[in-house]
């Protein structure tokens, strides 16, 4: 007797052990034990709620759903599915509704029990798929005859497609670093341009590592490449940080920078056959920028962005993410980069990008799922990449 109310007293300051979590194909009657906190609509019922509430009010990292459950938010209500058992769990404190910004962890176990979970690297539940639309100038799109003087600057429009999946590192820090891969596809000017009879056709791939916080400093770095097939045939690559301080799990404030490779350099002939020489290089720009949650369940989030260039100017930038439907959303995102006006030709080194896409998230509601280890970064583009001249 004085064992269990041990036990029962160390689970209100401490998260739950990993032997407190059910294993895919059994039936452990220690689930009851370890979920006491929340009350059960079927098989049976458990009636305390403290564990539960306790476990929300501490907001520490090592509090996280477990990587091995699939996380179905609908307000009073949790629904847990490990592939053998199915138990909604009603619960009775108001903090675990979809009211405000902080509730946003309907579920909370030990982050050491991630790492029963599963290690796929391509993992669909922590999947983002994407078509839409594209449109976008840079630097890049202008041409420079040999009395430099401006060339046609030139503005495209296209489609997009692309994914991005993230996973879990369980040999690195103890499985608390993530790492995502993920492309995306442009495809613009299809009827050809001014400056080319040829379609553009832009592919962009980012890898890298990041861990995922709830309160405090969380950030990452990821690698980027782009190959962009046009009048000519480039291919450069960027490296994309960032660290940010999360003040709730719904308010976020952080700093971003993109440092470039190589430049390429290419003679290309244009349509009017004129022939230039023409280098290309990522753009390197410092960013800004405020993330915020808010909406039902916080399914929706926001980021503005306000920064610089190596050479100056001013660049910013907004994102928006909005559920529609069950596992489908929809994000549009803008930036634009103002150069300075004492620049050689400024309107040449303008940049601007406007997108619009249908995000599919399958095996999750679109902005509910509260996974450490889904993607942190967003895929490079043109918003987030920009090609410049040296």
């Amino acid at each position: 007797m004085l064992l269990s109310i041990l036990i029962v007293g160390l689970a209100y300051d401490t998260a739950l052990p990993q032997s407190a979590i059910p294993k895919q194909g059994t039936t452990d009657p220690s689930t009851a034990q370890a979920l006491n906190g929340l009350k059960p609509v079927r098989p049976q019922k458990v009636t305390q709620s403290a564990i539960a509430s306790k476990a929300l009010a501490s907001k520490t990292r090592s509090i996280v759903e477990p990587a091995n459950y699939q996380e179905l938010v609908i307000p009073n209500a949790l629904h847990l599915d490990n592939g053998q058992t199915d138990v909604t769990y009603e619960t009775e404190s108001a903090a675990l509704t979809c009211d405000g910004h902080d509730n946003i962890y309907d579920f909370v176990a030990d982050r050491r029990s991630q790492s029963a979970g599963r290690y796929y690297f391509l993992d669909w539940s922590r999947a983002d798929l994407w078509v839409g639309t594209s449109g976008f100038t840079n630097p890049a799109s202008s041409f420079v005859d040999g009395s430099n003087t401006a060339g046609q600057v030139e503005g495209s429009f296209g489609f997009q497609e692309g994914f991005n999946f993230g996973s879990q590192l369980p040999s690195l820090l103890s499985g608390q670093v993530g790492a995502q891969l993920g492309m995306r596809f442009v495809q613009s000017n299809l009827d050809g341009s001014g400056v080319s009879d040829s379609s553009r056709n832009q592919m962009f791939a980012t890898a890298g590592l990041f861990r995922r916080i709830d309160y405090g400093f969380q950030g990452g770095m990821v690698v980027d490449y782009l190959r962009d097939q046009w009048v000519y045939q480039g291919d450069l690559w960027q490296i994309r940080g960032e660290l940010s301080f999360l003040f709730s799990p719904a308010h976020e404030l952080g700093f971003r920078f993109t440092d470039g490779g190589r430049t390429h350099r290419q003679s290309v002939r244009l349509a009017s056959g004129t022939t230039v020489d023409v280098a290309i290089e990522p753009m390197d720009t410092y960013r800004l920028f405020g993330r915020m949650r808010f909406g039902q369940c916080a399914a929706s989030s926001a980021e503005i962005q306000l920064g610089t260039s190596r050479e100056g100017g001013v660049l910013l930038g907004c994102t928006l993410q909005n559920p529609l439907s069950g596992q489908i959303g929809l994000e549009t995102a803008a930036t634009y980069f103002l150069p300075q006006p004492s620049a050689v030709n400024p309107d040449t080194r303008e940049a601007w990008n406007l997108s619009m896409a249908l995000v599919w998230t399958p095996g999750r509601m679109f902005g509910r799922q509260r996974d450490y280890n889904r993607p942190l970064f967003e895929v490079a583009g043109n918003g987030s990449f920009i090609a410049s001249r040296p």
